[in-house]
């Protein structure tokens, strides 16, 4: 996915986002699919309003082959239990 320019500083979206604290983690199942083994992973989850409003889920105890989403969206993302709401409507594609 290709990091995208935003109005609120000089770097790309993912730099950007990359200084964000925590926000907490969230635990979700990962289906078995093709050669991936079914698991359950814990997301470390930042987020942010920017241009878009960003929502970040990184897998961080599984490095090689960790979740590593970047979500963008129009919904309000001003706390975590909205956060949450983005992450649970993405997930429904898993």
């Amino acid at each position: 996915m290709q990091s995208r320019h935003i109005e609120e500083g000089e770097d790309k979206l993912y730099p950007f986002a990359s200084e964000f604290k925590s926000a907490g983690t969230k635990c979700i199942e990962i289906a078995q699919k093709g050669d991936r083994k079914s698991r359950t992973a814990t997301l470390d989850i930042t987020f942010a309003p920017v241009t878009l409003n960003y929502v970040g889920c990184a897998e961080r105890n599984n490095p090689d082959r960790g979740l590593n989403w970047y979500l963008l969206t129009s919904d309000p993302v001003t706390s975590k239990e909205e956060v949450l709401d983005i992450i649970r409507y993405y997930e429904y594609r898993w």
